[in-house]
């Protein structure tokens, strides 16, 4: 979702550290921080944009079956809260029921005119790799009683954890 969003509305420079994340040379909360300065889009642009994005398939089924087991399901990310609110609320994805239990671990972003303004709660101390979202870090305040978790990841900041 980042990599549409910035290539629609970031000037092109924004390229350049992204070279630098996937190298390993820099952490991706710097990165996502050095980018999001680039990015030039009215909330409306976005939201036009991220309205466009379909869900990965089987995405729905398996937050209906964990609704159905009382499995608690939560969205650790090093992209933004903005972008997953919004393409996993729509309520054509038939998943509005199924949303408000959903927890999302992940970096903060918010529209400020044709500026957005990015923030990274997850976590106040840097972890080692300069993480946006300590991923570890939010599955053990998430799973206090170490029970047994799944982790689903398809992106390179899941590699690098």
């Amino acid at each position: 979702m980042v990599d549409i969003v910035l290539e629609a509305y970031a000037d092109p420079k924004w390229m350049k550290f992204e070279a630098e994340w996937r190298a390993g040379r820099m952490g991706s909360r710097d990165c996502l921080r050095a980018q999001m300065a680039l990015m030039r889009a009215t909330k409306k642009q976005v939201d036009t944009l991220l309205d466009t994005i379909n869900l990965d398939e089987g995405l729905g089924d398996l937050l209906e079956t964990c609704s159905s087991q009382l499995i608690p399901v939560h969205v650790i990310s090093d992209g933004f809260d903005y972008f997953i609110d919004r393409i996993l609320s729509r309520p054509q994805n038939g998943l509005t029921s199924l949303w408000p239990g959903v927890r999302v671990c992940a970096s903060h972003l918010a529209p400020n005119g044709y500026r957005w303004c990015a923030k990274f709660p997850f976590f106040d101390r840097a972890c080692g790799h300069g993480c946006a979202t300590c991923k570890p870090a939010a599955m053990r305040l998430l799973n206090r009683s170490n029970a047994p978790a799944i982790f689903v990841g398809d992106g390179l900041s899941t590699n690098m954890q």
